[in-house]
């Protein structure tokens, strides 16, 4: 499965994906575009399809693998390091990291862990958001 999108993803659809890939996914974000690709391909095949599809740059793509069950997620160091703006042992500077937060936070806030997300208060989201990072 692989899903290129640049909408947020529906509770409904969310739970298919759920069912479908036993609640984890890898997810490729370009995050200058806003647009992400994912699902349980190798995450390699899912740059790429940002790269061909989307003509994204290989400068903003950064990866994620996200449980759908808590919404925990972690970096994917195999996909950051080839990044340039990355450091050598593929970390990334805290302003990617917000604005990847923004992103898994726009596209799964329809996951039942996310529920408080939709709060107007960004502060509390933003907490929240980062609580759920696994470093």
């Amino acid at each position: 499965m692989n899903i290129v999108r640049k909408i947020k993803i529906s509770r409904g659809d969310l739970e298919c994906i759920r069912d479908d890939l036993d609640g984890y996914i890898w997810i490729i974000f370009d995050a200058r575009r806003g647009v992400m690709a994912a699902g349980d391909d190798y995450v390699i095949s899912l740059r790429d399809s940002l790269l061909t599809q989307q003509r994204s740059m290989p400068c903003d793509l950064y990866g994620i693998g996200l449980d759908l069950e808590t919404g925990s997620y972690r970096d994917l160091r195999r996909v950051n390091y080839l990044n340039k703006n990355t450091q050598p042992n593929g970390e990334i500077s805290e302003a990617k990291r917000r604005r990847i937060d923004d992103l898994v936070c726009y596209f799964f806030q329809n996951l039942p862990a996310y529920d408080c997300c939709g709060s107007d208060n960004y502060e509390k989201r933003d907490a929240y958001i980062r609580s759920m990072r696994e470093l």
